[in-house]
């Protein structure tokens, strides 16, 4: 019994050391940044996003959940977990889609069209492939690519996934009209610091100059509660 016990307390031990070393050396990738500050349903203000831009290189990005509709005699539906990025995404890591295109050639309008990069479960589901189009609110989202890597996927808003990415433009957000008053949104403002510069001298700069924020801000030890716990 002794030698079990010890042997069970040992391989915990061992599992909880590699888990937690795994999560450690990949923690900004998966964070997204050094920082990454949280906002709910409202975007950062004009001073609050001067204030961020300041501090370091800023990715900012907006979550919501929306049905997405395929344009074909199926017109099948799904939840989707819907993304913007902006042209500096990712900070850290590197978005992989197939075919491989740049953020620009994923997502710019043309002939009216918004691009979309989407996770290959949801053109299954739907029936699609890269080329075809897909509703979302109210515009039409031209399938560009498939996201095959997305580095911050598990150490995003928090948001309890239940639908396939999609990933599209902060433009073309707008355009949908999906945000109204009382949308869950999720603005998220990923930051990439300086080397001189520390985590937790920046963040207490950010919540003194900014106490009514109402913001969360976490830091890679924090990328993944979920997968820590």
């Amino acid at each position: 019994c002794l030698a079990l016990g010890v042997a069970a307390i040992a391989a915990v031990g061992s599992t909880r050391a590699m888990l937690e070393e795994s999560i450690g050396a990949d923690a900004r990738e998966i964070l997204g940044g050094d920082l990454l500050v949280d906002i709910v349903h409202r975007p950062a203000s004009a001073e609050e996003r001067k204030a961020l831009d300041a501090a370091g290189i800023v990715a900012a990005s907006a979550e919501m959940r929306a049905m997405a509709r395929a344009e074909n005699p199926q017109a099948a539906r799904s939840l989707v977990e819907l993304k913007t990025v902006e042209s500096t995404y990712p900070l850290y890591g590197a978005l992989e889609t197939a075919p491989s295109l740049s953020l620009n050639e994923l997502l710019e309008q043309r002939d009216n069209l918004w691009g979309a990069a989407a996770a290959p479960e949801l053109l299954t589901k739907l029936g699609v492939g890269v080329g075809d189009t897909l509703r979302i609110g109210e515009t039409r989202f031209e399938i560009r690519a498939e996201i095959t890597h997305e580095p911050d996927r598990i150490g995003g808003s928090g948001l309890f996934s239940l639908g396939p990415r999609v990933m599209i433009s902060a433009a073309a957000l707008t355009d949908t009209e999906l945000v109204q008053p009382g949308s869950l949104i999720h603005y998220n403002y990923r930051l990439r610091l300086p080397e001189n510069v520390l985590s937790a001298s920046t963040i207490e700069t950010l919540n003194t100059r900014f106490p009514e924020a109402g913001w969360r801000i976490r830091t890679p030890d924090e990328s993944s509660p979920q997968l820590t716990r």
